[in-house]
């Protein structure tokens, strides 16, 4: 595992390196997760629309359908 932190005197890894490293990943973390929640958010608003078309578009066919039948 590729970390930043330096050894500490008596073993182990510097404190505020670890604490540098957790916090920074924390942050790249929620702006991942910010940006994949606008993605989410944009496919359902997407999909929101196609569906509201595609009913659009079944009541129209069921009109001609009739009209044609008749």
């Amino acid at each position: 595992m590729d970390h930043p932190f330096r050894n500490a005197m008596f073993g182990g890894f510097n404190r505020q390196d670890v604490l540098t490293y957790l916090e920074q990943t924390a942050q790249e973390a929620a702006k991942h997760q910010q940006e994949l929640e606008s993605q989410l958010g944009q496919a359902q608003d997407t999909m929101a629309r196609q569906d509201a078309q595609l009913s659009e578009q079944q009541e129209q066919l069921g009109l001609l359908r009739r009209e044609n039948d008749e």
